[in-house]
């Protein structure tokens, strides 16, 4: 029972809320955005000062440690714009889990891409999942073309 009450007590989250909240009105309600170490929260306010957040929108993962070095969160019109930046530790200086997202209701997300458009979050990762493997794919072609030269049948 003991190690069940660590395990949840683990499952916590502590990040502290930066700036000021940006609101947005949906469905005829106001949702209250919040950033912490690169991540966007809807925050609630209940009784007695309890504060509640929900993690809605977080960086695409990164295989490695990383920090985070930039962040803003704005309205624009009906949309909060949310930039995010974490940098892996001992990398020179770029994002490597980064990008600008946008959203109405704070639960539906949309990620910038480099043209200026934007896609669902959801869309924007399965592309770039398949451009990687479309990548590697095209580096084992000349690899394979090499091997067959350099060991004729």
């Amino acid at each position: 029972m003991f190690g069940l009450l660590i395990a949840v007590a683990g499952c916590r989250d502590d990040t502290k809320l930066e700036g000021e909240p940006v609101k947005l009105a949906a469905d005829g309600r106001t949702v209250d955005l919040q950033l912490g170490d690169c991540r966007v929260y809807r925050v609630e306010h209940g009784w007695f000062g309890a504060v509640r957040k929900t993690r809605v929108l977080s960086t695409e993962f990164y295989l490695g440690f990383t920090v985070c070095t930039r962040q803003s969160l704005r309205k624009d019109g009906d949309y909060a714009i949310a930039t995010l930046c974490r940098q892996a530790i001992g990398a020179g200086g770029g994002c490597a889990a980064s990008g600008t997202y946008r959203s109405r209701d704070g639960a539906v997300w949309e990620k910038q891409l480099d043209d200026g458009t934007w896609k669902s979050v959801a869309d924007a990762a399965h592309d770039e999942a398949v451009d990687q493997a479309d990548d590697k794919q095209a580096r084992k072609i000349p690899e394979a073309a090499h091997d067959r030269a350099a060991h004729p049948a």
